[in-house]
């Protein structure tokens, strides 16, 4: 598995805990990988690829009432699901506004593209406090999804 996760363009490292059920995927910046491409692989190799633990920066927006984060390059769209721990949909809410915002999201998927938010941050706060090993050499931000727990 971690064999085939490595072919795909746009990763950048993968650690595979067979004991801990647990996949860490690295992604390089600017990388169009998708979770569902990730979960594909993970699931041909003979895995089930249950929650995601992921950290992405994206653009949030409000469209029809929902919030949304746009992940481009990857042209891929996560719902963040109301009610998040310590308010950080409504902080979503806030930063969204009427205009996009760059962020950084943590959060879990359990299935689809709807992420419980666990943190949000606008991107512009975090250069002021980045931590160098986060970023590649023009500064933007990694996105770092962890897949797990898998079983076989």
């Amino acid at each position: 598995m971690r064999v085939a996760i490595e072919k795909v363009d746009g990763i950048e490292s993968v650690e595979v805990s067979l004991v801990k059920a647990v996949t860490d995927i690295r992604l390089r910046p600017g990388n169009t990988v998708t979770l569902e491409q990730v979960r594909g692989i993970i699931r041909s190799s003979g895995f089930n690829a249950r929650e995601a633990t992921v950290t992405a920066s994206g653009r949030v927006f409000v469209k029809n009432d929902q919030l949304l984060v746009d992940l481009a390059p990857a042209r891929a769209l996560l719902t963040i699901q109301p009610g998040a721990a310590g308010g950080a949909a409504a902080e979503a809410r806030t930063f969204a506004g009427s205009s996009a915002q760059d962020v950084e999201v943590r959060g879990v998927i359990r299935a689809g593209n709807a992420i419980s938010l666990t943190s949000i941050a606008r991107r512009d706060i975090l250069s002021l406090m980045r931590d160098p090993s986060r970023t590649d050499a023009t500064g933007e931000s990694r996105s770092v999804p962890l897949l797990g727990p898998l079983t076989r």
